[in-house]
C-alpha cells in the first residue's frame, strides 16, 4: 500500500511535465492577422528548440535569466511563456484596439515610471515608423503597462481573435511582429533554416526580457550607446549586465554551441550575430563619468571586431578602432572598470 502513493506522484509528475513540454509550442497566442505560414514558422521554432539535445555553455546565464539548476530547452521555453503571450502583426493599430477604464485604479508605486512615458498616439507613430525601415519583433505589452500607470488608468486590448485582453502587468506579453522577422538571413535562404530559426528565437527571448522590471526599470528600456561605439547615439544599448542584449548573448552562444545539425557556415552567422549582442552591454555608465570605457564592453567588443575580420575580411568601423589600445588603457588603471550592475528582474502588477 505504502507504494502506491509513490506510484500515482510519478504518474502525476510525468502527466505534468508533458503538458508543461507540449503546451510549449502552443503557448503563444496569435492575431487573426498573422498568416498561417508565419504562425507555424514560430510554432516549429519552438518545437524545435525544445527538442534539442543542449548541454549548459555557460552558468552565468543562470543568473542573468534569474533561474536555478542547469539551464535546458524546457526551463527557458517556460520563462518566455511567462513573459511573450501574443502575437500581433505590425499592422495592429493600437489607437482602435486600446480601451482606458473611466475609474481611477491604483498602481504600485504610482510615482516611480520609466523616461519618457509615451501616449498612444506616439506609440502609434513609433510603430508605424519602424515597420518603415523593418520591423521585427516588439514589445508592445510593457509600454501599455507603463502607460497605463502614467494615466493612473486600466488599459484593456482587444487582440483579433483573442478577444479584449487586460493589462494588469508588464508581463501581459503583448508583442508586436514585424514583416521583416520572417525574411531570410541571407536573402534567398530557406525561412526554416537553423541561422533563420535562431535569429526569430533569438528576438523572441529578447523582447521577453522586456517584460520584466518594476518601478523605473520597467520593461529594462535600452540606453544611447556611447561615444565612440559602432552604435554611438542610438538607443541599442544596455547598462546592465541582465538586460535584453545579455538575454540575446547567452542565448545565442547557448543555442549556437548547441546546435549538432549546424554547419560551421551556419555556426559562424550565428557567433557574429550574438557577438554583436555582447558588444552591447556596458556594466556601467563609465562615459558619463570621464568619458572612459567599460572593460566588460570592450573584451567582447574586440571578440566581435576579430571575429568580423575573419569572416568578412574587413574591419568593423570605429568600433574596433584602437581597440588593444583601449583595452590596455583600461587594464593599467587609467581608466574605470566598472562593477557588475543587475537589475531587479521582478514585475509589479495591478491589483
Amino acid at each position: 500500500m505504502k507504494r502506491k502513493p509513490r506510484k500515482i506522484s510519478a504518474i502525476v509528475l510525468s502527466w505534468v511535465l508533458f503538458f508543461s513540454v507540449a503546451s510549449a509550442a502552443d503557448s503563444l497566442r496569435f492575431s487573426k492577422n498573422i498568416s498561417n505560414e508565419q504562425k507555424s514558422l514560430l510554432q516549429k521554432d519552438l518545437t524545435q528548440f525544445e527538442n534539442l539535445s543542449a548541454k549548459e555553455t555557460d552558468p552565468e546565464f543562470r543568473r542573468v535569466l534569474g533561474l536555478s539548476g542547469a539551464v535546458t530547452p524546457t526551463l527557458l521555453l517556460n520563462w518566455l511563456s511567462l513573459r511573450v503571450k501574443f502575437i500581433v502583426s505590425e499592422k495592429f493599430d493600437l489607437t482602435k484596439a486600446v480601451r482606458f477604464s473611466r475609474s481611477i485604479v491604483h498602481y504600485p508605486f504610482p510615482e516611480l515610471v520609466p523616461d519618457p512615458v509615451l501616449s498612444l498616439t506616439d506609440l502609434q507613430v513609433e510603430n508605424d515608423q519602424r515597420s518603415e525601415r523593418g520591423m521585427n519583433l516588439k514589445n508592445i505589452g510593457s509600454s501599455l503597462y507603463v502607460l497605463g500607470k502614467f494615466s493612473g488608468q486600466k488599459i484593456a486590448v482587444t487582440i483579433p481573435g483573442q478577444g479584449e485582453i487586460s493589462v494588469r502587468s508588464p508581463r501581459v506579453g503583448i508583442i508586436q511582429a514585424g514583416e521583416a522577422l520572417f525574411k531570410s538571413l541571407r536573402g534567398s535562404l530557406d525561412l526554416r533554416s537553423p541561422e533563420n530559426m535562431f535569429v526569430r528565437l533569438e528576438r523572441l527571448f529578447h523582447e521577453a526580457r522586456h517584460s520584466d522590471g518594476n518601478g523605473k526599470n520597467i520593461g529594462f528600456a535600452h540606453s544611447l550607446c556611447p561615444a565612440g561605439h559602432l552604435y554611438a547615439g542610438a538607443a541599442v544599448c544596455d547598462f546592465s549586465l541582465n538586460g535584453a542584449y545579455s538575454v540575446s548573448a547567452y542565448w545565442g552562444k547557448y543555442f549556437t554551441e548547441n546546435c549538432l545539425s549546424c554547419t560551421v557556415a551556419q555556426k559562424e552567422a550565428m557567433r557574429l550575430y550574438y557577438l554583436d549582442s555582447y558588444s552591447r552591454i556596458f556594466a556601467e555608465r563609465a562615459s558619463e563619468k570621464n568619458g572612459d570605457d567599460d572593460l566588460s564592453a570592450l573584451l567582447a567588443a574586440k571578440e566581435s571586431c576579430d571575429y568580423y575580420k575573419k569572416v568578412v575580411g574587413s574591419d568593423r568601423g570605429s568600433l574596433c578602432a584602437n581597440i588593444d589600445e583601449r583595452i590596455s588603457r583600461v587594464r593599467e588603471g587609467r581608466s574605470n572598470s566598472a562593477g557588475s550592475v543587475y537589475l531587479d528582474d521582478k514585475t509589479e502588477s495591478l491589483l
